[in-house]
């Protein structure tokens, strides 16, 4: 997928890893279980997928992403870059945020049941 590609529907998930996804138009995608490890999402918006349940966002840039309210469960962000963003409300349940930077962030309201925080301890208390 690249910008000249068209917006379709996806109804699996497919392995972008590494790929350069400058400008793509995701919406109407599911992302569910995708590895965009590596991959470039300047001006793509992920949050505008369909689905974004299980992907593996390990070490990307997501700095100020507007995340809030989403179904993110078993997401990986190992090692991510997440200054800033709005994960006010989502479904974080198992995800893995190991050694991921989440200065700024707002999880305010957010279900981090069983996540793994920054340090690498799964939480039982349900804050990182």
């Amino acid at each position: 997928m690249t910008a000249s590609t068209p917006r379709r529907r996806s109804s699996t998930a497919e392995a972008v890893a590494g790929s350069d996804l400058t400008g793509a138009d995701l919406r109407d995608t599911d992302l569910s279980g995708a590895d965009l490890s590596g991959t470039v999402l300047r001006e793509a918006h992920p949050q505008n997928a369909t689905s974004l349940v299980g992907m593996n966002v390990s070490g990307l840039n997501l700095d100020g992403a507007e995340l809030s309210g989403r179904s993110l469960i078993s997401v990986r962000f190992v090692g991510a870059s997440l200054r800033g963003v709005n994960l006010s409300g989502a479904i974080l349940i198992v995800a893995d945020f190991t050694r991921a930077d989440l200065t700024g962030a707002n999880l305010s309201g957010a279900d981090l049941t069983a996540a793994r925080c920054p340090n690498g301890v799964q939480t039982t208390s349900g804050t990182c």
